[in-house]
């Protein structure tokens, strides 16, 4: 079954397909510019400061490691920006790190292994996480939609708790999920950096509150590392924590450090929205219009080629491989995204896809009490999808609609409202594919092929399974397996 191809916004990439047909994909990086909210940050009595939140420059003063992360010393910032990113292999594995040598953070001289550092706790709080967390007291979050939420305490404060008072009425909504560092195995193959699971983390939980129709207005971590993990190394999860934040116009205002036998990150992300606004995956009703807001299945194909890309062979152009492993290394929360929708009143249903395009499908149709049938000319497929099911054998739109964790927003919108929100999404530079229509529950979900027929819905959804997503599609793992 071959996808048609994706239409995509002026920055998006196009490359020819096989056969001499064009597809288009996304760089899930994209952060920048006109995808992102206006968020403005405003000191009491003082004007807006710009839609993403500064980035102060050092620490304040500070204490102990309970929620607040308090630091009692200035430390110089070391965060990478975009174009400075480290190239894949940059993090420090163990066997590494008591090496002769190791890689060093762009703008740093190379640091011998003698040389690495390996704090206690509060010296590892007041030396390296106050530098993330200064300047935030004070500070209004949200967007021109409104509400508002002054951080009346943030983690500068030194107290327990971060403190919000909230511009009512508001709801707000709150989420939370974790990664694992060791264990993950484009972690351990030195593809991904400490850098980038730290900014995960964050757009993981900030994309829960962008599937509610939220503006985010902070976010609670915790990190637990291994004794053997330099002071350099916890800097750079840090760093992308906080780079997270940044780019997501929020905060991190707190949470815990402390050991662990392996890296282990959990965070909470708040959100605000007006009363009456949030976003749920009930509401959709039959007739209504399901959209995507980008292609899917792109991180869940990057788990099914690099482990195996040694052993088999495998070598996809240099540009392919760095588009799957774009969005692992800083995915995009569709903040704008989900607020265009609450705020404009667009959607019915609205569900981010971190499970699959498929579990994504299934859940809001389970939770809304109706059906879909999905049209299978309308689903976009990445190039970098396609390349990556032809190597592993499999449909690219069964590999699409997989598990795979590409934080696009699926929504519903009624008939009616269709161009309203496509002219809505336009004038912020932003895009959508309808894929299909909500039917009556019993008709099932569906999908219907060029030549008229239906059947059922292609892909594997995630049920934490014990293997990656490969060997699910091509049936050679059996679905459902818990994972260890």
């Amino acid at each position: 079954m071959a996808p048609r191809h994706h239409r995509a916004a002026s920055h998006d990439h196009e490359r020819p397909s096989a056969g001499g047909r064009r597809r288009t994909g996304l760089r899930h990086n994209d952060h920048g510019g006109r995808g992102l909210p206006r968020v403005p940050h405003r000191r009491r009595g003082g004007p807006a400061a710009p839609a993403v939140r500064p980035v102060p420059a050092s620490s304040g003063p500070g204490g102990d490691c309970r929620t607040g992360h308090r630091a009692r010393r200035r430390h110089p910032r070391t965060h990478r920006p975009p174009a400075a990113r480290p190239r894949p292999g940059h993090h420090i594995p163990a066997a590494v790190r008591h090496g002769a040598s190791r890689p060093s953070p762009p703008g740093r001289p190379p640091v011998p292994s003698e040389a690495a550092t390996y704090s206690d706790e509060p010296t590892r709080v007041a030396k390296l996480v106050g530098a993330f967390l200064t300047g935030q007291s004070g500070s209004v979050l949200g967007d021109s939609h409104g509400p508002y939420a002054t951080l009346t305490a943030g983690a500068d404060a030194r107290d327990d708790c971060a403190i919000y008072d909230l511009d009512g009425p508001v709801t707000l909504v709150a989420g939370s999920d974790y990664v694992r560092g060791p264990k993950f195995t484009l972690y351990e193959q030195g593809l991904l950096t400490n850098f980038d699971i730290g900014y995960y983390v964050v757009a993981a939980n900030v994309s829960d509150v962008a599937a509610m129709g939220a503006a985010p207005i902070g976010v609670l971590t915790v990190v637990r590392y291994p004794h053997d993990l330099d002071d350099d190394a916890f800097l750079d999860i840090m760093a992308g924590i906080d780079r997270a934040c940044a780019d997501f116009g929020t905060f991190n205002v707190g949470g815990d450090i402390g050991n662990a036998e392996r890296i282990v990150l959990c965070a909470s992300a708040f959100g605000i929205c007006r009363t009456g606004t949030a976003l749920t995956r009930r509401g959709a009703e039959p007739g209504d219009h399901l959209c995507v807001t980008g292609p899917c299945g792109v991180l869940g194909a990057a788990v099914a080629y690099f482990p195996r890309r040694t052993a088999n062979g495998w070598n996809l152009p240099d540009a392919l491989e760095q588009d799957l492993l774009a969005g692992w290394r800083q995915p995009r929360a569709r903040v704008a995204e989900g607020r265009l929708l609450s705020t404009g009143g667009y959607a019915t249903a609205c569900q981010d896809t971190s499970d699959g395009l498929k579990a994504t499908i299934e859940q809001l149709a389970t939770a809304s009490g109706v059906g879909f049938d999905i049209a299978e000319d309308d689903i976009a497929v990445h190039p970098a999808v396609s390349a990556v099911a032809k190597l592993i054998g499999a449909d690219d739109i069964t590999l699409a609609m997989s598990a795979s964790a590409d934080f696009q927003l699926a929504f519903t919108v009624p008939p009616d409202r269709l161009d309203a929100c496509r002219n809505a999404f336009a004038g912020h530079g932003l895009t959508f594919d309808v894929i299909g229509r909500a039917t009556e529950p019993a008709a099932g979900v569906t999908l219907t092929g060029r030549d008229g027929s239906r059947h059922a819905l292609p892909g594997v959804a995630w049920k934490h399974q014990a293997t990656d997503v490969s060997g699910l599609v091509t049936g050679a793992a059996v679905p459902g397996t818990v994972t260890p």
